[in-house]
């Protein structure tokens, strides 16, 4: 049986986290201590826990994860203080779920991203939600094969020059296709197995 009883919420101050103090409440950070989504003073309420899954917001720009050791370890060390702190209390969780969106960890920390599923699932019971930037870098038809396959096909089928053709064999927007190209090419770089062949669609993926 889990250790938690899990709801989702969908907006965040200090009047629900002061009417609330017996529930726990996790929201997103980035590395340096920011408030992804409302204002920082949530933060000195007791029951408000932090979960970075952003490098910093400079400017209202998001500068993403990028599957760094040092990023999933500031993950990994707020979520061991999120099961202390929740452990036997309701906690709440954002609807849209931990580190989704485009700037979120399934587009551009798919490591990190497994890694938090999986302690999600495992230790707290709770299945997060996919949200849109998820379901692209799942696919029409989803797993890993066919992201890794589209960006083959990127690669030997003319390049970027003809990657709507490959887009429109798969009913993808262009957008779409390049948000697979991004993720498949950071999974072969993490694998040391990003050849030249690869590089020019995956700096084309990364917007260069």
């Amino acid at each position: 049986m889990s250790r938690f009883q899990i709801e989702e919420y969908d907006t965040l101050d200090v009047d629900v986290l002061r009417a609330n103090r017996d529930q726990i409440y996790a929201l997103e950070l980035t590395l340096d201590g920011q408030v992804c989504s409302g204002t920082n003073c949530v933060l000195a309420e007791p029951n408000a826990c932090g979960i970075p899954v952003r490098k910093a917001i400079v400017d209202d720009a998001h500068i993403p994860f990028s599957d760094q050791e040092t990023e999933r370890d500031a993950l990994l060390k707020a979520l061991r203080k999120l099961y202390k702190l929740a452990a036997g209390r309701k906690l709440l969780l954002p609807k849209s779920g931990i580190g989704a969106g485009p700037h979120g960890l399934a587009v551009h920390s798919p490591r990190i991203h497994h890694d938090l599923c999986q302690i999600l699932a495992n230790h707290f019971g709770y299945n997060p939600p996919f949200d849109a930037a998820s379901q692209v870098c799942a696919g029409s038809k989803s797993g890993v094969v066919d992201r890794h396959q589209l960006f083959t096909e990127v690669c030997v089928g003319g390049g970027v020059y003809m990657a709507h053709l490959v887009a429109e064999k798969h009913a993808l927007t262009m957008e779409q296709l390049r948000v697979h190209c991004l993720v498949a090419g950071r999974e072969l770089e993490a694998q040391r197995k990003l050849f030249p062949l690869h590089r020019p669609i995956y700096r084309w993926a990364r917007g260069e």
